[in-house]
Parts: structure tokens; C-alpha cells; sequence
């Protein structure tokens, strides 16, 4: 593509050392990333590679159908081509996450072109981008990671529609919302329709304001894009329909339980020194991961400072749409207000999603500020002194602040400062590091750090070297990265030993044991706390506990919370509902979505396959078609005549791979579009 000729390597060098940990595979990710997003992806990759696409899938919860499941990031092109290719295992996992941190800062850096900003100052905003809180707090969960990547290409080919309505520009505008949408967390997604709304209207109020409004090419243009768009996600949202009123989460939420993961004011300490927030004071109430809003020390200073000057009709927009998203993160009041007036808010669940939009506004409206700061000649007036003199008076009480707490306390990494012992080694030594750090410690720390840099930017501003302010904001925002990681992004473990974990379950799909469910293999606590529940990977149906993921069906709960669940538990995944000794059940075919047994009673039974029933099963007793009817909540089954009988169950999907085929075709060609030249287009003023 001819923008990969202006992405500088830097961007690349930057992003691998602030991310080290992660992305020299040293670590494993934490928490969600392989407890709940890697097993799907895996199950995914190992159904493409049997020949077998992945429509169904048996393990998780007693099945799920995985094409509709909107964590999984299914329909995303990037996932399906991972799958197809080299497969997900640990490692491809974690290069796909890292693929998209690094698409972060060059999508970023292109996007910044749109306001003609130096190169200086599109490297130094992609890093910032890249490297921001959001994306340093969030590395577990994937889909806000790569909803994250995409925004800014999906901004700037929207953009370009709408400045340009050229058949290339809409479609590529159709095809960058088809690849947010389906990879991005669907909190993600409700934050953006917000926020392209907001750009939308603006814009829309500055055409009627010039002299003669064009309204019918704008609504054509936008109806072209939303045209392309649903013809690439057609099968997506098909899907997403269909599971909305069947899964555990597809409802509005009360009020009290949409605040449970706000990103409040006092989390703003991160702004200044984000490596605070990785203790848990008592003002610091919600996760961690939730916390953090640092957008590095140069761009910081030059936000601040916008506020007092005069600013362009973006910088309006930016700042105040950044504002409003911020709000929105903070719930509490303001989520209160937007939960009875806005559509669609009372459907997410974490208030702190909605941050990554306050950054990607206020990150380009202090860039737009940097450029104009450079072009005043680098004027040093009253209004940047006084900030800059109030970020070194805050830092240094923080400084003081976190001495006089160590001096009254007896705890901390000064007073507990490990010692490397010969059997702990590296990742031993680290551990005791992490656990011997207390807030008091994350101020002395990170304001020492901050100071410095605070006076080195100030001598760069003074010498007026863009060229040394891109270095010093590169070097804080891997300092910065790199103290928060351990917290928020990776664990003790080494990918390595995951990998170890993960390879240990069977290849491929082999027939499962007709054996009792709670008789299932398992792996100890700890083990389970890395790679998530053992029932991903045994590939064994079935669980005697729900395996914890998003994504939930609402009469799979049933079933789990049902009294005779451990009764059920002493059954296998397949049995008749009252038994004989001269009664059996063998399976003789088994794939995802596909069961076959050949069955023999002495009297009518109902035979029991423990799946959960959702449209598309279907059951044939001797090669005729036969009624499904529910047991236990949740599961399918069917009445089995005396004798010996051939049953097949399958999961069919018809509808669904036509709405594939037009996705996939549509997708094509709207790549061989967004490949064609595009003639130069006028560049937006700042």
C-alpha cells in the first residue's frame, strides 16, 4: 500500500522496546487474554485446519455457535487469516496482538497527514497513540486492543469520503468500518457510532452554514459507505442478530450494574504519572487495567497549553468531543444521564471502554497544538511557563509526598528491596520487585523519571529541536510502558510455559468419551489460572463447571443454576432418559456440529445430547427427519423408537454461508479498490 512508504521505522523500534516484555515473547499475557480470547481463536484455527469451518463448537458451555459469538472477533479478516495460515498457538496469538499495537502507531502517524502535521510530530502523536494508557492497560483483552488499531484508519478513510466522495474513498471508508466493527469489543462499538455521529453533525453544521449546501451528495456518499459496509458485514450482523435475544448479555442493563468499571477522576493522576495507578490506594477502587490515561509528557504539556490559546474549529471539536467521552468513562452522574438519554448506553457494562475515545481526540488536538507552538517560532510565552512551572511543583510533592511515606512507613521496595536468590531466577527476582512496590514508592519513582523529562522537554522547546523533543517523547513513553506492563499487561509466566500448558490437550477433534461429565480430565488451580478452564482444550463436551466467557446463552445459565445439575453431572454427554441393561449408545462420527450414533433400546427413550439448542440443529433417526425437543433446560433431544437405530445430529447453517459468500466476495472486491491509485487530494487546514 503506498502509505506504508511514509511509516518510519522508528514508529516499529519504539513500540518492540516500550512492549518488550510482550513482544520479545518473554511473557505471557495476562488474565483474559488466554483464560477467555485465546481458546476460541485456537478452537478456530485447529476446525480450518480439519477441513471443518468453525460454525459450531462443542466445548464451550456445552456448545456455542461460534460464528454469532461477538468476543471472538469471528468475521474479522485478520482472524480468519491467522486461522487459515500458521494457526493460533501462544506465540501467533501474541504476534497478532502485537501486529495490531504496531497498526495503532501507523495508522496514527497517517492519520496525522490529514492535517499536514511535520513528520516529527505525526512520529511523536503515533507513539503517544500507540503507547497511550488505554492500549498499555488493556493488553489482556483483545478486542479493545484491536478495536483500538483501527479506529484511526477508520477516522481517516472517513475523512477522506467525506472531504472527496470518490468510489475509492467510500469504499475504502465502508471497508475500514467492516474491520473495526468486526474486531472491536462491542462497548467499542456503541463509543463509536457516538463519536462519528459527533464528526458527522459537526461537519454537517459547517455545510449549512457556507453558501450553498451540497445535502444530497453528503447523504449519497454516506449511504454508499453504509451500503459497502453492510455488504462486507452482512454475515457478521446476521449473525449478531440472531444470538442477540439468546445470549446472557443481549439485554439492556440495570443501571447500578453499568457503573461497575469506571475510569474516575482521581484516576487522572495517570495523566502526570500513570505508574501510580498500578498500587491500590484507597482512592483506587476499580481494576487496574481500568486506570490508566497517560498520553506522554510532551503532548500533555501542549494540550494543557492549547486550552489557553486560540484553537481551530478541530481543536474545538477534538477537545470538547474528548471531554464528553471522558465523562462518559467516569460514570457515576454522567453515565447516569447518558444511561436515560443516549440509546445503547445501558448496554455497556465497563464505563472506562469509553476513555480510549477521550484520548484519541485530545492526543490529535495536542498534536494540531505542537504543530502550530513549532510554526509560532517556538514562542515561550507566560501561559507555557505557568503549566510548566505547575507540572514541576506537582511532581515534586509527589516526590516529597512519597519520601515522608516512606520514612513513616517500614514497607516498600527501599525497605523490602529483594534479593536475587540462585533457585528464584530472572522472572523470581521480578516478582519480588513487584511485590515489594508501594504507592509511595510509584511517586518517587515515576516523578524522578517525569522531572527530567519535564526539564528535557523544556530545553528542547527552548533550543527549539523537534527533532530532540520526538527523542525524549520516544524515551518517556517506553519508560512509561515498560513500568506499567508488569501490572497491567503481562504475568509472571513465560510464554513458553503456556505453550507447554496449551500443547498438552488432544490434537484435532477425536470422539469424545461417553463417560460421566464430572469424570472429565483436569488441570490443577494454577494452571487453570493462566490458560483459563481445562474444558477448552480436552476436548471432552462438557464441563461440571461454566467455563467463564462473554459470551453466554440464557438457557445454558439455566442449566448451570438448575438443581439437578449434579445429577446431570453424573451422566455423559449422551444417554437416554431412563435406562436398560440391554440399552447402548455408541458414537461412530463425530466433528463440531456433527454427531452420529448408532443407538439400541428395548422401549420408546428420549435420547439426550448434551448441546445446547439454538436454529440450525437438526436431527435424521434412520436417514428421516425427526423433532428436536429441549431437555434440561438447555440441551437437545429426540424420541427414539424401540430397536436399533442410526442417529445424526448437525448444525446447519444455509442462510448463513450465503451471507458468508457475499461478505467474503464483497470484501475482495473492495480491496482491489483500496489498492487502485487514488489522485492527490487538498489537505485539511489545522
Amino acid at each position: 500500500m503506498k502509505f506504508l512508504a511514509h511509516i518510519s521505522v522508528s514508529i516499529i523500534l519504539v513500540l518492540l522496546l516500550a512492549y518488550l516484555p510482550f513482544s520479545g515473547f518473554l511473557f505471557a499475557l495476562k488474565n483474559d487474554a488466554f483464560t477467555a480470547y485465546f481458546p476460541v481463536k485456537h478452537f478456530m484455527s485447529e476446525s480450518l485446519h480439519a477441513g471443518q469451518f468453525p460454525w459450531w463448537n462443542p466445548y464451550l458451555n456445552y456448545g456455542l455457535p461460534q460464528y454469532a459469538d461477538m468476543s471472538s472477533a469471528f468475521w474479522n479478516p485478520v482472524t480468519l487469516l491467522f486461522a487459515t495460515t500458521i494457526g493460533y498457538n501462544p506465540y501467533t496469538y501474541t504476534l497478532e496482538e502485537l501486529l495490531y499495537i504496531l497498526l495503532a502507531g501507523i495508522f496514527m502517524y497517517r492519520l496525522c497527514s490529514y492535517w499536514t502535521l511535520p513528520r516529527e510530530i505525526k512520529f511523536i502523536t503515533a507513539i503517544s497513540y500507540a503507547c497511550c494508557g488505554f492500549i498499555v492497560g488493556h493488553l489482556q483483552h483483545f478486542n479493545w486492543i484491536s478495536g483500538a488499531a483501527w479506529l484511526p484508519f477508520a477516522f481517516h478513510a472517513y475523512l477522506l469520503a467525506c472531504d472527496k466522495p470518490t468510489l475509492k474513498h467510500m469504499v475504502t471508508a465502508g471497508l475500514a468500518f467492516y474491520l473495526f466493527g468486526s474486531s472491536a469489543h462491542p462497548g467499542l462499538l456503541i463509543g463509536a457510532f457516538y463519536f462519528f455521529l459527533i464528526v458527522f453533525l459537526a461537519r454537517l453544521y459547517e455545510l449549512l452554514r457556507s453558501h450553498k449546501p451540497d445535502l444530497s451528495k453528503v447523504l449519497m456518499g454516506h449511504l454508499i459507505m453504509s451500503a459497502v459496509f453492510l455488504l462486507m458485514g452482512w454475515a457478521m450482523l446476521m449473525s449478531w442478530s440472531e444470538i442477540m435475544h439468546e445470549m446472557d448479555r443481549g439485554t439492556r442493563i440495570s443501571l447500578a450494574a453499568s457503573q461497575v468499571g469506571p475510569t474516575p477522576i482521581w484516576n487522572w493522576i495517570s495523566f502526570l504519572l500513570p505508574f501510580s495507578i498500578t498500587q491500590s490506594p484507597g482512592f483506587f477502587n476499580n481494576d487496574v487495567a481500568l486506570r490508566n490515561v497517560y498520553m506522554g509528557l510532551p503532548l500533555l504539556i501542549l494540550l494543557c497549553y492549547a486550552t489557553f490559546k486560540e484553537k481551530s474549529k478541530w481543536q474545538t471539536l477534538f477537545l470538547l468531543t474528548g471531554l464528553l467521552f471522558f465523562l462518559l468513562s467516569m460514570g457515576g452522574i454522567f453515565k447516569q444521564l447518558a444511561y436515560y438519554i443516549l440509546p445503547f448506553l445501558g448496554y455497556v457494562r465497563l464505563d472506562g471502554e469509553f476513555r480510549i475515545f477521550g484520548l484519541f481526540c485530545w492526543i490529535i488536538a495536542a498534536a494540531i497544538a505542537m504543530k502550530k507552538f513549532v510554526q509560532s517560532d517556538w514562542k515561550i510565552d507566560r501561559d507555557l511557563r505557568l503549566i510548566y512551572r505547575l507540572v514541576a511543583i506537582t511532581l515534586v510533592i509527589g516526590i516529597v509526598a512519597g519520601m515522608v511515606r516512606t520514612i513513616q512507613t517500614d514497607n516498600g521496595i527501599l525497605a523490602n528491596f529483594p534479593s536475587r536468590q540462585p533457585q528464584s531466577g530472572f522472572a523470581g527476582f521480578l516478582k519480588q520487585i513487584v511485590d515489594s512496590i508501594r504507592f509511595h514508592d510509584t511517586l518517587m519513582i515515576q516523578g524522578s523519571i517525569q522531572l527530567i523529562f519535564l526539564f528535557l522537554t523544556w530545553r528542547s522547546f527552548k533550543n527549539k529541536s523537534i527533532s530532540a523533543l520526538a527523542k525524549i517523547a520516544a524515551a518517556d513513553l517506553i519508560m512509561a510502558t515498560l513500568l506499567n506492563v508488569p501490572f497491567t499487561g503481562v504475568g509472571q509466566t513465560s510464554l513458553k510455559t503456556v505453550s507447554a500448558m496449551v500443547s498438552r490437550a488432544p490434537k484435532g477433534f477425536p470422539i469424545p468419551d461417553l463417560k460421566p461429565i464430572g469424570e472429565h480430565s483436569t488441570i490443577s488451580p494454577s494452571e487453570e489460572k493462566i490458560i483459563g478452564n481445562w474444558g477448552f482444550y480436552n476436548k471432552e463436551i462438557g464441563s461440571p463447571e461454566f467455563m467463564p466467557y462473554p459470551v453466554l446463552l440464557k438457557s445454558t445459565r439455566k442449566f448451570y443454576e438448575s438443581p439437578e445439575k449434579s445429577i446431570s453431572d453424573q451422566k455423559a454427554f449422551a444417554y437416554f432418559d431412563h435406562h436398560a441393561t440391554e440399552d447402548s449408545i455408541s458414537i461412530t462420527h463425530f466433528l463440531p456440529g456433527l454427531f452420529e450414533f448408532n443407538v439400541r433400546t428395548v422401549a420408546e427413550r428420549k435420547l439426550v445430547l448434551k448441546q445446547n439448542q439454538f436454529r440450525g440443529w437438526q436431527c435424521t433417526l434412520d436417514d428421516k427427519a425427526v423433532d428436536i425437543e429441549i431437555a434440561e433446560e438447555s440441551f437437545i433431544s429426540v424420541l427414539v423408537p424401540p430397536g436399533s437405530h442410526h442417529v445424526k445430529f448437525v448444525f446447519e447453517k444455509p442462510l448463513m454461508k450465503a451471507a458468508a459468500w457475499i461478505s467474503l466476495i464483497s470484501f475482495c472486491a473492495g480491496l482491489i479498490i483500496l489498492l487502485l491509485p487514488s489522485p492527490p487530494i487538498r489537505r485539511e487546514k489545522s
